[in-house]
């Protein structure tokens, strides 16, 4: 045991000298190093699983030491030791909580045919993280391996667990059969059965419970009390319902999916092979239940196949007229402009002028997306909003028939989110946590689903910030793969914003697991679970050791839908089994996006404004998709995706010979995937029947808000257009767009697409154009106005329609759309005009610095938003905003002296004063410079 000792400490700060010697400094400072782990373990053969050894003669305390191969040191390094003790100090809280459970129990009756008496558990951790104590009751004397305590230390990882037993328990294992693996309650709880207590290592955990059938008893684990004496008292009731009418019972086969031990010290060692089919290719057989709400305030008792129906939705024609009208509006515009040109030409024989035609693709870029919001403004008003109250083609405001499990199993889900160095605590855990409910709900429904984090910190962060994360990931049964840093040993991570890369990565060691996993499975078609998952250990060990660089853990095998989130994302307990529904019920949905709420983090006026700004862009992107468009808005996070149709979206990198799936030459990655699941004739959906209940983050500082308009400047501009040294080759456009354009998409919904991406071109332009018009309205106001709109015309113009008219359209709409929103609330809002007005108008510099990087060939890069606020005050952030945007401040400054010394420093003949030239680069001037101050609102902060 003293090799294995030394190396769990692998990751702890060294403290002798002896140490040092036992286990090799890593070679990249702050890293753990596995390949020095993994030829140490190498070196040590013939280890038990695990020694289970007494403490001290009938002291109640024993303490398992987890020994195993090299994924379980890596997914296990710097285990604490495991004990169990008898409380009987009246003094420690965790024994008050546990003889707290422990009363209830009894109390209520739950144990009074648990034969042998087993305990309640409780965890507790030490500071220093070195070992984990459970405290239990009544006392027992079964603790050795095997024991219902043993397990669920090992396995379970359980906060709290409790094996019930009473005459409701054993009246419900007599309606059931011996083969039998889930007793069906009711429609939204379908319970596992485990056939002994020796099989809690495969039960599906995010259960939280199940009926142990040998012993006629129920387990019940969790991570609070409540929670666990809130469950047990809700599924007393329910079969107590179960028991009345037995009728009501469904005799289901256990789920096909069968739930992994994926860490290794938490199995014997074993070298048989394995395995059992893929979950994805579990075809379910299901029937729906009718009612678009949950089963449980469903009454409707009707059901009918849907096997083989496909769920057919009308299409609106709303959009188009929205479209079709803004195009109109345009075609007045360049009509007057062409009739003016033909006017100098005939009256001035001025034929030069005919150059100024080259100007009108650029109109139709730059004023299509405000000729589309002019329209949309009356549209809100007076136009219809009934449509936003049915399912369409690419919308759903209310739910699909549900699907039911009969004789099979619901689609497996993997929840797939990208993380970086986000905190543990205050980022990580909230969202996984919201994750796990949602499991839990999904799993008593009957589906299953697995958490797949694609971990592009661990690698790179601290040690001790590493060891805590993988036991946090293996506690909780989360799969994860974990990449090398850039440049370390000549890794490359690819992609000008990394998250593509890591997804493509953790993908592609997927890939190759379940590949493995095939071949070691072979011609075999029944295994029981040990054998399964050991074979699924031992194709992810050879897979791990065979890349050689990265690390993993935990299921990471996919399923056939996915979830992508965001690491601050919070989702509802129950939206697995909506997204399987409709995904099954409409096999053409690609990626069914969620409209999402705004979760609240500091609470302070900036982040108040994002958050009215987000929830204004999702009404308005639900309005365009319920009104008719082809394709609705994928915007990267809270998205079902079908593997399927993802697959059919991937190429090889040329560089590496991989396949992948996410560009990594866009920095738009879901724009970009977006339109080619379209061409390909997939429908991107948003559904927003969960209304909010799907919760994203937004940006808590102005720096990061800047960078992600910057960064999806660049992204429409790298989709759009080639780089200019392509230029005088012909080669204009992308073929991605090129495709778009022919793509089999209507041409109302190509003309809003690419009205959108020119959005961004023109706010990048506006300050150099408002730069140029202050010189030609200056000095040559006598004849520019003849085919010239100069900038204070369309200042107003915009002013008008974004700040006022757009707002009050908003308004309205929403008025008549939820009844629930109120006139005072609407008037409240308008207090974000202003401000968004000033941030919008300092967007142009950072817009125009990405967009002429990319089109000059100039590399940028990005690094992942913040998740969490710092601590910081106005003595920080002001030198922290100069030193970001050292140059736009420069160039600012020096044009606000120049209007200044245009207007009273030089000969009169050359002085420029009217209000026309001046004021557009005025506002656009003092915006760039005060919205990284003025929007920051720990600018206000004066403590140090």
């Amino acid at each position: 045991m003293s090799f294995l000792k030394k190396l769990l400490k692998a990751g702890e700060r060294r403290k002798g000298p002896e140490e040092e010697k036992s286990v090799p400094d890593s070679k990249i400072e702050g890293q753990i190093n596995i390949r020095d782990i993994q030829e140490q373990l190498t070196a040590a053969t013939n280890f038990p699983l695990s020694e289970l050894t007494s403490t001290g003669s009938g002291s109640q305390n024993f303490s398992i030491q987890p020994v195993s191969g090299f994924q379980g040191i890596l997914n296990n390094i710097n285990a604490p030791h495991t004990q169990f003790q008898f409380p009987g100090d009246f003094k420690d809280p965790q024994y008050i909580f546990v003889q707290y459970l422990y009363d209830i129990c009894v109390g209520k009756g739950w144990l009074k045919l648990v034969d042998p008496l087993e305990p309640c558990v409780m965890k507790k951790n030490h500071k220093d993280g070195s070992k984990i104590h459970y405290r239990y009751l009544p006392p027992c004397d079964n603790l050795g391996e095997g024991s219902f305590v043993d397990l669920v230390a090992r396995y379970l990882r359980a906060e709290i667990a409790v094996k019930v037993s009473f005459p409701l328990i054993h009246a419900v294992l007599e309606t059931v059969r011996p083969e039998d693996g889930v007793i069906p309650i009711d429609l939204d709880h379908r319970i596992q059965i485990l056939d002994s207590i020796q099989e809690i290592p495969f039960a599906s955990k995010y259960h939280y419970c199940a009926f142990i059938r040998d012993e006629k008893s129920f387990v019940v684990w969790g991570s609070t009390i409540q929670q666990v004496l809130t469950f047990l008292n809700q599924i007393e009731k329910r079969l107590i319902n179960f028991v009345w009418d037995a009728g009501n019972a469904v005799n289901e086969k256990r789920t096909n999916y069968i739930p992994r031990v994926t860490f290794v010290n938490g199995l014997d060692s074993s070298d048989e092979e394995t395995s059992s089919a893929k979950r994805n290719s579990v075809q379910a057989e299901t029937e729906a239940v009718s009612g678009s709400t949950t089963s449980e305030e469903s009454n409707s008792t009707a059901e009918f196949d849907i096997e083989n129906q496909y769920e057919e939705r009308p299409i609106f024609f709303v959009h188009s007229v929205i479209i079709a009208l803004a195009v109109i509006v345009l075609m007045a515009f360049i009509g007057m402009f062409v009739s003016q040109l033909i006017r100098i030409i005939v009256t001035e024989n001025y034929w030069i002028i005919l150059v100024s035609i080259l100007y009108i693709p650029v109109i139709f870029l730059f004023c299509g997306f405000f000729a589309t919001s002019v329209v949309s403004v009356f549209v809100f008003i007076l136009g219809p909003v009934s449509q936003l109250e049915k399912n369409s083609y690419s919308y759903s405001v209310k739910r699909s028939p549900r699907l039911k499990p009969k004789n099979g199993v619901l689609p497996h889900i993997t929840i797939q989110c990208p993380v970086y160095k986000e905190g543990l605590s205050t980022v990580l855990k909230p969202t996984f946590e919201s994750v796990q409910k949602a499991i839990h709900t999904y799993e008593l429904q009957g589906g299953s689903a697995n958490i797949f984090i694609n971990d592009d910190g661990l690698q790179v962060i601290p040690k001790s910030d590493a060891l805590e994360r993988i036991q946090y990931y293996e506690e909780n049964g989360f799969g994860y793969v974990a990449r090398p840093g850039h440049n370390v040993d000549g890794f490359i991570r690819k992609g000008r914003f990394k998250k593509a890369s890591n997804m493509n990565y953790c993908l592609h060691i997927s890939n190759l697991v379940d590949g493995k996993f095939d071949e070691i499975r072979g011609e075999t078609t029944s295994w029981d679970p040990k054998q399964e998952s050991a074979s699924y250990l031992k194709a992810l060990e050879l897979d791990v050791q065979e890349e050689g660089r990265c690390w993993a853990g935990g299921d990471i095998l996919l399923g056939e839908l996915i979830l992508i989130i965001d690491s601050d994302t919070r989702i509802p307990e129950d939206c697995f089994l909506d997204a399987a529904s409709e995904m099954h019920a409409c096999p053409d949905v690609g990626i069914l996006q969620h409209a999402s709420g705004v979760m609240m983090v500091v609470n302070d006026y900036w982040e108040q404004m994002i958050a009215w700004f987000t929830e204004l862009i999702y009404f308005s992107i639900s309005y365009v998709s319920a009104s008719g468009a082809d394709t609705a808005a994928f915007v990267g996070h809270n998205a079902f995706l079908r593997w399927q149709a993802i697959q059919e979206c991937a190429y090889v990198d040329e560089d590496d010979n991989r396949v992948k799936y996410w560009s990594e030459s866009h920095v738009s990655e879901d724009f970009e995937l977006s339109l080619k699941l379209g061409a390909l004739g997939y429908i991107v959906r948003l559904a927003t029947y969960h209304d909010g209940g799907f919760k994203e983050g937004v940006s808590l500082n102005v720096y990061d808000e800047l960078t992600r308009w910057s960064k999806y400047a660049y992204g429409c501009s790298e989709i759009m257009f080639h780089p200019l040294r392509k230029w005088v080759l012909g080669r204009i456009f992308t073929p991605l767009f090129r495709s778009f354009v022919r793509c089999n998409i209507s041409l109302a919904c190509k003309f809003g697409i690419i009205s959108y991406m020119g959005t961004y071109f023109a706010i990048g332009a506006s300050l150099v154009m408002v730069f140029v018009n202050y010189f030609i309205v200056g000095y040559y106001n006598w004849g520019y106005y003849r085919i010239y709109s100069d900038s204070m015309h369309i200042f107003v113009a915009v002013t008008v329609t974004f700040s006022v008219a757009s707002q009050a359209a908003y308004s309205i709409a929403r008025l008549r759309v939820h009844n629930k929103v109120t006139v005072l609330q609407v008037l409240g809002e308008l207090k974000w005009v202003v401000v968004m007005a000033i941030f919008m108008g300092g967007l142009s510099w950072h817009m125009f610095k990405a967009i002429a990087c990319h089109l000059l060939g100039i590399n940028m890069a990005w690094e992942a938003t913040a998740k969490d606020i710092e601590n910081s005050n106005f003595f920080q952030e002001v030198p922290k905003a100069i030193k970001n945007y050292y140059m736009m401040y420069v160039c600012c400054i020096l044009m606000l002296i120049a209007i200044l010394c245009l207007a009273y420093a030089v000969p009169y003949a050359y002085q420029i004063r009217g209000i026309a030239p001046i004021l557009p680069l005025a506002w656009s001037l003092w915006s760039h410079i005060l919205s990284p101050i003025v929007l920051n609102p720990q600018i206000t902060t004066f403590s140090w």
